[in-house]
């Protein structure tokens, strides 16, 4: 069975909504440099594993894929806020995503936790289920129950 990946740096959002279109079935998707692009598009269904990295001045994410597991952001500034996480997410990474002053509530599957260079993130809630959480440069974090 083909599993399908996409690693690419779009120079446009038309060019990504045109590509998540043909590839209807697309389980990893990595966008990587990509300036132009301000929000991404719905996200195909079938989609386990996000990784944006470096997309500067992305500020929003659409609604996220119930099938999701991975969902890592890292260095996307812009990035203000995040939408509800599927209960199926096991691993999130968000680094130097300096704009992000809280969190949703995190999935109870949440097996992995890493959080770095997030200065505005003041709380964040602890889950019996982590298994490794790694928290570094959120100087106004607060863990709570």
């Amino acid at each position: 069975m083909s599993n399908p990946t996409r690693n690419t740096n779009f120079d446009s959002a038309e060019a990504l909504s045109m590509y998540l279109a043909d590839h209807p079935n697309l389980r990893r998707l990595e966008l990587r440099d990509c300036p132009e692009i301000t929000q991404l598009p719905q996200l195909p269904s079938s989609l386990t594993r996000l990784k944006v990295n470096n997309c500067t001045r992305i500020t929003s994410l659409p609604q996220l894929p119930e099938s999701l597991e991975s969902l890592w952001l890292l260095n996307c500034p812009g990035l203000t806020s995040l939408p509800r996480l599927p209960d199926s997410i096991t691993d999130i990474a968000i680094c130097s995503c300096t704009g992000i002053a809280n969190l949703p509530q995190l999935p109870a599957a949440l097996t992995e936790l890493l959080i770095d260079n997030c200065p505005l993130l003041a709380e964040l809630p602890l889950l019996p289920t982590l298994l490794r959480i790694v928290i570094s440069n959120c100087p106004k974090i607060v863990l709570t129950q």
